[in-house]
């Protein structure tokens, strides 16, 4: 077993176990040791390549022998932080109010950090949790490039962190970004945060027929800010629940009091984002439960808390600015075929009756789109073979509402228009860096050209 302390050495010692309460080894292991500050235990798991990870339990120690490292805890009064301590945890904002940064900007640590970084002292870091904190603030579950850009951000900020000899210079930051995200992760699911907690109790040797740790993880997958956020400060279920049946109660009235079911709508986010998010219920189900968010406003409401972006604002702006680029992209099309499919509508566009009908295996909803040019447009929306939407002003304003539906059920792109809708959200949204599927990105292209 390895100690950390003012003197460097090796220490073997044999531990008996009788006890099955962390706390008490712990606290064994400070006295026998004279360690004077406060440690985590890490061991050796024989099944992952003897990687480290966190012991929570007795039963977590592989058979017949182990291997423990005691790995120092240092206190936010270490970092000039007070924003990482379990009371503050406790007490962070239920929501997010950013997007990820186009430019990671990296914090200004304590004067006595910012002195070690400049006296190039790498190791002062790297048992530190600023970074892990910085980077839930802005997503629980980051991928592998923005990891990289917080790493290359780290290393351009303070450049005596950059490793010699890597390609990058910061290849090494970002693998160990991406372990202390995971340990920092396991300290917020011990607090009960829910966009992590509701991934805990996965698989282990322990709990052999629990889910597999990496499959059907919940979360962020299409650039959702606030994906599972924490109830308000001073509510709990049962508080929001209360506001629930009173909004409830309002959708009957003939007379709503919109402003009232928009508050308690903002209020009950949290509640109705871990009910869809963790138990999938049936479009039908949620119509019931939540009637009001199936008014038009309320879909766009719920997608602004959700993404922190205005749906409509910036779906219109682009569309406004790439319009005129898109029907020369179409009509170049449309010359090169005798059939194409949007002949017609160029040409007659009042003689299109139905403009389209899709139908998606996975999810079993369908969406019809019927344009009347005598009654003028009229669109209903089709989910699970019920209506749940209709008398939308126009094609395009239906189109957002479907996308918006999209992200407030938690449903997945119907497979005949994922990448219609992919080509909506990274493209026209600019939700989202991910890659783009090669058609996507050709066609991204030309309309960037």
């Amino acid at each position: 077993m390895e100690t950390e302390g003012s003197v460097n050495e090796a220490i073997k010692l044999k531990v008996i176990l009788n006890d099955n309460r962390i706390e008490k080894l712990i606290s064994t292991l400070k006295e026998k040791l004279h360690l004077n500050f406060d440690f985590c235990l890490f061991y050796e798991d024989p099944d992952f390549n003897n990687e480290l990870f966190n012991l929570e339990t007795i039963e977590d120690l592989p058979s017949p022998r182990a291997t423990v490292k005691v790995l120092r805890i240092r206190r936010d009064t270490d970092l000039g932080l007070t924003g990482v301590s379990a009371t503050e945890l406790q007490a962070a904002p239920p929501e997010r109010l950013g997007r990820w940064p186009e430019v990671f900007v990296i914090p200004t640590f304590s004067m006595e950090v910012e002195f070690a970084l400049r006296e190039g002292n790498c190791a002062y870091l790297r048992h530190e949790t600023v970074m892990a904190w910085i980077i839930f603030n802005f997503k629980a579950y980051p991928s592998d490039r923005k990891f990289a850009k917080a790493a290359e951000a780290l290393v351009t900020k303070h450049p005596c962190l950059k490793e010699p000899g890597s390609k990058t210079g910061c290849d090494g930051w970002k693998n160990s970004l991406k372990f202390k995200m995971g340990n920092y992760r396991q300290k917020l699911r011990r607090v009960g945060f829910p966009e992590v907690a509701v991934n805990g109790w996965r698989r282990s040797k322990h709990c052999p027929d629990n889910e597999h740790t990496r499959s059907n993880i919940k979360r962020a997958r299409r650039a959702e800010v606030n994906f599972l956020p924490n109830f308000p400060q001073g509510e709990d279920e049962a508080s929001l629940e209360k506001q629930r049946l009173e909004m409830v109660h309002e959708m009957t009235k003939e007379n709503r009091d919109l402003p009232l079911i928009n508050q308690h709508m903002q209020k009950t986010f949290a509640l109705r984002r871990q009910e869809i998010v963790q138990s999938s219920p049936t479009v039908e189900h949620l119509r019931t439960r939540w009637p009001a968010l199936f008014l038009e406003a309320q879909v766009h409401a719920e997608f602004q808390r959700i993404t922190n972006q205005s749906l409509q604002q910036t779906f219109y702006s682009a569309l406004d600015h790439h319009t005129p680029r898109l029907l020369t992209l179409f009509r170049e099309e449309e010359g090169k075929s005798t059939t194409h499919p949007w002949r017609e509508v160029f040409k007659h566009p009042e003689s299109v009756q139905r403009a389209g009908e899709w139908d998606s295996l996975d999810q079993g909803w369908t969406i019809l789109v019927w344009l009347q040019p005598l009654t003028g447009p009229y669109v209903s929306i089709v989910l699970e073979d019920k209506i749940v939407m209709t008398n939308s002003r126009s094609w395009p304003d239906a189109l957002v509402v479907v996308f918006g539906l999209l992200y407030s059920l938690h449903l997945n792109y119907p497979k005949a228009l994922g990448s219609t809708f992919e080509f909506m959200q990274k493209v026209f949204l600019n939700l989202d860096d991910g890659k783009l599927k090669p058609k996507l990105l050709a066609l991204k292209n030309e309309l960037l050209a």
